[in-house]
This record gives C-alpha cells, sequence and structure tokens, in this order.
C-alpha cells in the first residue's frame, strides 16, 4: 500500500504540475481547487484503493478546470 501510495503522490504532483498548480494534502477536507493550489485529503495508512482512485481524478479534474474553463465568463455570471 505504502508503494502505491507513494506512486498516487507522484501521479497527482505531475497532473497538476500540467497546469503550474501546487499540491496541499490535509487533514480530512474534500478535495478543491482555489486557482493556485490543490487541496486533497492526506494519505494515510488507512486511506484505501477506491480513495486513492478518487484523489486522482479529482485532481485530473481541478487541472482540466484550470486549463478549459473560461474563469471571467464565471465570474461574470456570478458563480463561485
Amino acid at each position: 500500500m505504502l508503494t502505491q501510495a507513494v506512486e498516487v503522490m507522484r501521479y497527482v504532483k505531475a497532473s497538476a504540475g500540467r497546469s503550474s498548480l501546487r499540491v496541499v494534502f490535509e487533514e480530512g477536507n474534500m478535495p478543491r481547487h482555489d486557482g493556485n493550489t490543490i487541496y486533497l485529503p492526506r494519505i494515510t495508512k488507512d486511506t484505501t484503493e477506491p480513495q486513492l482512485l478518487e484523489m486522482m481524478a479529482s485532481t485530473d479534474h481541478e487541472v482540466a478546470h484550470d486549463l478549459y474553463s473560461d474563469f471571467g465568463i464565471l465570474r461574470k455570471k456570478g458563480i463561485d
């Protein structure tokens, strides 16, 4: 499991790097993105394989927002 967790962390950092986003692992939060940083739950010995897969998918999702979303339009429409 430890090897898998390290591989997931490397994947997450590489994926976020496509958009020059930082990655911060925090205690007990939901994945989110503030425009500069992707926040993910900290990986522990209790993190399951499905949770690791979800972290990878969440990272790719947030990177896609950064690369392909027009935040100017979203702000104009008042969407946070």
